[in-house]
């Protein structure tokens, strides 16, 4: 997973398609990471994280 602030970042089709699929298996789990999403359906998609959360320590939960 890269590496996310509090600040907007632009990724990919490809790099927002890999996040969901990331906070799908972290929601299976319990964990609720609160997002917001901008133009989900263009070739690059804003995307902000309204809470810090340790992207590392997420991506070992789902052994990723």
């Amino acid at each position: 997973m890269k590496e996310i602030t509090l600040e907007k970042v632009m990724l990919t089709q490809n790099e927002y398609q890999d996040m969901l699929r990331s906070v799908q298996k972290l929601a299976k789990i319990g964990v609720v990471l609160d997002y917001t999403v901008s133009k989900p359906t263009h070739k690059r998609v804003g995307v902000k994280f309204n809470k810090q959360y340790d992207f590392e320590k997420l991506a070992k939960l789902i052994g990723e």
